[in-house]
Formats: C-alpha cells, sequence, structure tokens
C-alpha cells in the first residue's frame, strides 16, 4: 500500500546475518527493536518503482 512501510524489529543474530548475507538489509528497514523501529522516520525507496 501506498504510504507504508516494512520494518523489522528484534531479530535474533542469526537472522541478522542471513539477511546480512542475501543483501536484504540492504533493502529493508531493520531495527534493534520495537522503539526505534516506530520512532525513527520512515524512508521511502523507490527500488520497486526502477524495476517497473
Amino acid at each position: 500500500e501506498q504510504g507504508s512501510a516494512l520494518r523489522i524489529a528484534g531479530c535474533s543474530p542469526d537472522v541478522l546475518r542471513t539477511l546480512q548475507l542475501v543483501k536484504l538489509d540492504l533493502v529493508l528497514a531493520i531495527f534493534p527493536d520495537v522503539r526505534a523501529a516506530t520512532t525513527a522516520p520512515v524512508v521511502t525507496s523507490h527500488v520497486a518503482a526502477e524495476g517497473a
């Protein structure tokens, strides 16, 4: 949905490392905890639009 954002919060070190290995940390907003995820400003990406 336009104007929404996906944020990942509080993942385990193993999950974080996996996201980094497959380079998803470059396109997903990953935060150490829920508080950080909900207080950080929304950053939009045009990655999907570039492929369209």
